[in-house]
């Protein structure tokens, strides 16, 4: 679906189980990470008060599967893509 949809951008929420299920990333996500560096946004999504809840623990497990990624790869999926993809919808003057 990436290579298909060039807008196409993926978050990680509610994932995380899926993509470091012992913690440590999975290789097959580490490749499409690396392949697509620029669509993915790891995010904690805070749907209930129990997620809230679990919040800082959640954070816990999310730096300790993306620790060992490389620069830039790690920065764009904790907070670069992010502020790129919001910035798209600011207005222009």
């Amino acid at each position: 679906m990436l290579a298909r949809h060039p807008n196409l951008w993926v978050d990680t929420s509610v994932r995380d189980a899926r993509i470091a299920p012992v913690g440590a990333l999975l290789p097959e996500w580490r490749a499409l990470f690396a392949r697509h560096p620029d669509r993915f946004l790891v995010a904690v999504d805070t749907f209930s008060v129990n997620r809230w809840q679990q919040y800082e623990q959640v954070v816990a497990e999310i730096r300790r599967w993306v620790a060992p990624l490389p620069e830039p790869l790690k920065s764009n999926l904790l907070y670069d893509n992010a502020a790129r993809l919001f910035d798209r919808f600011q207005p222009r003057p």
